[in-house]
């Protein structure tokens, strides 16, 4: 056997456990310095810089769109049907846990505000099964799809307007899109 392998059998490992056991770790409450914890930052980061792992912003994007390009040519893109169908089981997989789904810091009192504004009663957390979507609201008498936008929505607004086209062509209804200002 080389020199430093060792094959423990389950024995031996029960051994050791026992023998560990009710033993206080060395570092137990026992934490680093706010100075030690700069410093230690400080040493990554200039490693990090070193080795070249910190990139421009453009180079972040050439790595990206060269990432995107051998996905596509690579097949590893989903399918639309694909993400459908991930969608739909990423639903049934929320609901099934915790029966509650997440909605954003403002959004019931802004979607409450526009339930008087609009005198109607807006649905929560509308399920569109058949495409795996959850909008934000929805009013069945006025056939309107209610969607809060927070901050994050000005990185994405061609995958929303992509959403937001396939709910209007499948459920026939007007989008109202509200920004939360709030932020």
């Amino acid at each position: 056997m080389p020199k430093g392998v060792y094959i423990r059998t389950e024995k031996g490992r029960k051994n050791m456990s026992l023998a560990h056991l009710n033993q206080i770790p060395w570092n137990k409450d026992k934490f680093h310095s706010e100075e030690t914890k700069e410093k230690m930052r400080l040493s990554s980061k200039k490693r990090k810089q070193r080795d070249g792992y910190i990139h421009s912003p453009e180079t972040r994007k050439k790595i990206s769109v060269g990432i995107l390009k051998r996905k596509e040519k690579l097949g590893y893109i989903h399918s639309p049907e694909t993400r459908k169908k991930l969608r739909i089981s990423t639903i049934n997989r929320i609901l099934r846990n915790s029966n509650t789904l997440s909605i954003g810091k403002n959004e019931k009192q802004i979607l409450d505000e526009q339930e008087i504004k609009d005198n109607c009663k807006i649905q929560r957390q509308y399920k569109i099964k058949d495409l795996g979507y959850i909008a934000d609201g929805y009013d069945k008498e006025a056939n309107i799809i209610y969607e809060v936008y927070e901050d994050y929505h000005n990185k994405q607004k061609e995958k929303d307007l992509k959403r937001q086209k396939e709910i209007q062509n499948h459920s026939h209804c007007d989008f109202k899109i509200i920004w939360d200002k709030k932020l």
